[in-house]
C-alpha cells in the first residue's frame, strides 16, 4: 500500500534525504529523479510540480557550481564547462544542460536556455537576448540621473537669494553638548502655535538683522529684504530682493559668512539648500570632521565642491570644458569618489 506524505515535514524530509544522496558528488550535476523514490511514496499533483521545480533550480545550481570552481582553477582565464543531465521526471528526461566543453574569450555555451555569451570573467553570464535589455536598463537609469539632477539644479536656482538663518538651543563645549537658551526664544513669532501679527513679524525681523550685524559685521536694510519668517524646525528664513554682486547687504554677507563671523554668538547663516543638497552638505562636513577631506566650499547657487588629494572635485551638476555632462552625486558616490 503506497504511503501517503500527510505533512509539509514529511516532504522536506524527503527532499532532504534525496539531495543527501547527491551532496557529494562533484564530477557531475545529477538531479532528483522521481523514479528513485520507493515504490510505496505516492506524491500528490502539486507535490510533484514541487518536485519538478525543486530539480530544476538543484540542476541550476550545480551547473552554476561546477562552472566557478572550473574558473577557480583555471589559470589562463578559461572556462571548463561541465555537461548537464537531464531532469529526470516520470521517466522522461528534459534538457538541462549542454555538453562541456572548453570555453575562452566570449564563446558560447549551448545548452536549453540557448547560446549564453560571456565578455570577460568578471562579467556575469547573460543570454544575447537579454544584452540589449540590459543595455536599454543602463541608458534608463542615466536619463532619470539626469532628469533628477536637472530638477534638483532648478529647485536651487529659485532658492538663490534665501537664507537660512538659526540660534541653536544647545552648545558645543569641549565636545559636549550643552543646552543653553535660544537667542530666539524671546521673539514673538517664534511660537509656530500662537498667530502672530505684522507688528510681531516686524520686531522680529528687527532683532534678526541686529543679530546678522552682531554676527558678521553686516547692516542689511529692510528695504533688500524680500521675506522672512520663521520655519517649522525652528530656523529663521529670509530672502534678499536686492543682490548685487558688488553693492548690496547680499553680497557683503555672502562675503562675511566664509569667514564664520564672531564665533562666540550661537547664531549662524547658511545659504538655502534643496533637500538632496542639504544631504550632501552633511556628508562633505562630516568627512571634513573625520578629516577624510581637507576642505569643503559651497557658493551662493549652492554649488558643493570638496578637496582631497590637492585636488578640487565638484560634486553638484556641471558641465565639463568639452560639453560633458556631471549630474549631481548621491552620498553613497562620495565614498567611492574618495577612494578612487
Amino acid at each position: 500500500m503506497a504511503v501517503k506524505i500527510q505533512s509539509k515535514d514529511e516532504f522536506a524530509a524527503l527532499i532532504e534525504k534525496s539531495i543527501s544522496q547527491y551532496e557529494n558528488l562533484e564530477s557531475d550535476s545529477k538531479v532528483i529523479n522521481l523514479g528513485d523514490l520507493a515504490e510505496n511514496v505516492e506524491l500528490t499533483s502539486l507535490e510533484k510540480s514541487l518536485y519538478k521545480a525543486f530539480n530544476t533550480l538543484f540542476s541550476a545550481i550545480t551547473n552554476i557550481s561546477l562552472k566557478l570552481s572550473s574558473v577557480e582553477k583555471s589559470r589562463d582565464g578559461s572556462i571548463i564547462g561541465a555537461g548537464g543531465k537531464g531532469v529526470g521526471v516520470g521517466g522522461k528526461g528534459v534538457g538541462g544542460g549542454g555538453d562541456g566543453g572548453r570555453i575562452g574569450g566570449r564563446e558560447g555555451v549551448t545548452g536549453a536556455s540557448g547560446t549564453m555569451a560571456h565578455s570577460s570573467a568578471n562579467n556575469s553570464w547573460v543570454t544575447p537576448s537579454h544584452a540589449e535589455g540590459l543595455k536599454g536598463q543602463r541608458l534608463t537609469n542615466q536619463r532619470i540621473d539626469r532628469l533628477e539632477s536637472e530638477v534638483d539644479e532648478y529647485g536651487q536656482r529659485g532658492l538663490k537669494g534665501m537664507v537660512i538663518l538659526s540660534a541653536p538651543d544647545f552648545k558645543y563645549i569641549s565636545d559636549n553638548k550643552v543646552p543653553i537658551p535660544s537667542l530666539f526664544q524671546g521673539m514673538k513669532s517664534f511660537n509656530q502655535d500662537q498667530e502672530s501679527t505684522k507688528e510681531d513679524e516686524l520686531h522680529d525681523l528687527e532683532k534678526v538683522i541686529s543679530l546678522i550685524d552682531q554676527k558678521y559685521d553686516v547692516k542689511v536694510p529692510m528695504t533688500e529684504v524680500y521675506g522672512c519668517h520663521f520655519l517649522p524646525n525652528g530656523m529663521y528664513c529670509m530672502r534678499f530682493v536686492y543682490r548685487n554682486p558688488t553693492n548690496s547687504a547680499w553680497a557683503e554677507l555672502m562675503k562675511k559668512m566664509r569667514t564664520g563671523g564672531d564665533t562666540e554668538l550661537n547664531f549662524y547663516c547658511n545659504i538655502q539648500l534643496t533637500r538632496k543638497r542639504r544631504q550632501l552638505f552633511n556628508a562633505v562636513r562630516k568627512l571634513k570632521y573625520e578629516k577624510r577631506i581637507q576642505q569643503f566650499n559651497v557658493n551662493v547657487n549652492g554649488e558643493i565642491s570638496m578637496k582631497f588629494k590637492e585636488k578640487w572635485l565638484k560634486i553638484t551638476q556641471y558641465y565639463s570644458t568639452s560639453g560633458e555632462f556631471f549630474p549631481t552625486r548621491n552620498v553613497n558616490d562620495l565614498d567611492r569618489l574618495i577612494g578612487r
